[in-house]
């Protein structure tokens, strides 16, 4: 009897001598995981003398915690999660440091106690202006999120590219300029318009007007901070004293690739019905409010509108939603109010009439080559020099058809913003360099009278649009 009394004391006392353990956890509403079965905390568990019991805590955007609960284990027991974080950044690459501590870069992810009040966080990059942020790792949401301003606004560089359901999608990359826009030659560029607001970040696009008094620029325009956000306005700039004298055309929108369809009217290509369709409007003497008429909405993605010079006839660029990465040319007809199902053309993109209407020169392939075809589709001939590195894209038509300008980056081919402006003739001989300025020239246009080509750049990076006299 004795002895059995021995044996059952111990196990008496370990099944009656049980405490409990009060686990506490920052933050509110994390869940307390023992022996497969799941406690929202603030809970108690109950322990035994000699026991080990091995518990989970998690909550939503934390890292989840493994620990052990024993007989002595303090109660109550104290647990701080780590929220969990993503530092991001436009441009991304950006050197990333947390409290002082370098943490890798943009975009990185890393871990603060729920119970922290604030930590700093800064944003470094080459040629961008620091970003300096605190925060609260207990409420703050999980994205740290840095808008990164460059110290020279023309190095950074935008493009609009289709992406699903026709949408269009901002992108950014990093480009080169250099702080002087002086050419070797004796023919200097004279500035047009320069964008030199923090909130204008960039020439989109732009087209020049017949009577050759003025221009019609997309320019990207930051609205918002926090959100992130962008809109594209169609802005109109008289040649003498633009900035000054700019009448905003449209705005709230991504519009893009105005291109003249009188001396009062343009079509261009906007996102206002969620995706990016052809519109167009007049252009106003003033700010005033504009009435826009949509010319054409269906699943294709349309962009780039070159209009025949009889005002009728139109191509554009356009991208299926399944074959985003192959542009196409399909035409279509302005008829008043109403307009003609467009009618696929080519492959290619960027295509512009000749101006008795008569051949197309346009671009294609990667790298990209210029072409001239007839324009019932007829006669297709390669312009620029076959097997070459080098890019050769927009091309543009002198008012008497004899020359073609275009954008190429024949002197640097590993570079695909490194372009310049070059002239050939209307059979693709006699290639001439126009700029050679170690930035992005590209965009050009033709002076009505043919003796001045109209171009965008990043030169002395600033984005602005010059003009520079023919040789």
């Amino acid at each position: 009897m004795i002895r059995l009394i021995s044996i059952l004391l111990p196990i008496i006392f370990l099944m009656t001598g049980c405490r409990y353990v009060s686990i506490h956890v920052i933050p509110d509403g994390a869940d307390v995981t023992v022996r497969q079965e799941t406690f929202r905390a603030p809970t108690e568990i109950r322990v035994f003398p000699l026991s080990h019991i091995a518990a989970t805590v998690s909550a939503k955007g934390c890292a989840p915690m493994e620990t052990t609960i024993t007989y002595s284990t303090p109660s109550p027991m104290d647990v701080v999660l780590k929220r969990q974080f993503k530092a991001d950044s436009v441009p991304q690459e950006a050197d990333v440091f947390l409290n002082g501590a370098h943490i890798g870069q943009t975009p990185v992810e890393f871990a603060l106690p729920a119970n922290e009040e604030k930590a700093d966080i800064s944003f470094r990059k080459n040629t961008f202006k620091n970003k300096d942020l605190q925060f609260s790792p207990g409420k703050a949401e999980p994205t740290i999120f840095a808008n990164l301003e460059p110290e020279n606004p023309g190095l950074l560089y935008w493009t609009i590219k289709p992406s699903k359901y026709g949408r269009a999608q901002l992108v950014s990359s990093y480009l080169r300029a250099e702080s002087s826009f002086k050419e070797p030659g004796n023919k200097q560029p004279v500035s047009i318009v320069q964008l030199t607001g923090d909130e204008q970040k960039q020439i989109l696009s732009f087209a020049l007007l017949p009577e050759g008094d003025g221009l019609v620029a997309s320019v990207l325009v930051q609205t918002q901070d926090k959100p992130f956000k962008h809109e594209a306005w169609l802005v109109h700039y008289p040649l003498v004293q633009a900035d000054q004298n700019k009448t905003i055309i449209t705005k709230g929108n991504i519009d893009l690739t105005p291109t003249v369809i009188d001396t009062s009217s343009i079509l261009f290509a906007s996102n206002r019905t969620g995706r990016l369709d052809l519109w167009k409007c007049r252009i106003p003497e003033k700010d005033t409010a504009q009435k826009l008429d949509l010319v054409h909405s269906s699943e294709l993605i349309m962009l780039n509108p070159n209009i025949r010079a009889d005002g009728h006839a139109a191509l554009a660029t356009v991208y299926l939603p399944d074959k985003l990465a192959a542009p196409q040319i399909w035409s279509f007809t302005l008829d008043g109010a109403k307009n003609i199902l467009p009618e696929f053309f080519c492959n290619g993109e960027n295509p512009a009439w000749s101006p008795n209407g008569r051949r197309i020169a346009f671009q294609e392939g990667s790298p990209s080559a210029i072409y001239k075809i007839e324009s019932d589709g007829s006669l297709k001939d390669q312009l620029s020099p076959k097997n070459s590195p080098a890019s050769f894209k927009q091309p543009a038509w002198s008012p008497d058809g004899k020359h073609i300008a275009f954008a190429a980056n024949i002197n640097a081919p590993q570079s695909q913003e490194d372009t310049d402006i070059w002239i050939m003739d209307a059979d693709g001989s006699n290639l001439t360099q126009i700029t050679s300025s170690q930035a992005l020239d590209d965009m050009p246009g033709w002076s009505p009278d043919g003796k001045s080509i109209f171009f965008r750049s990043n030169r002395n990076r600033h984005w602005g649009i010059w003009k520079i006299d023919l040789p």
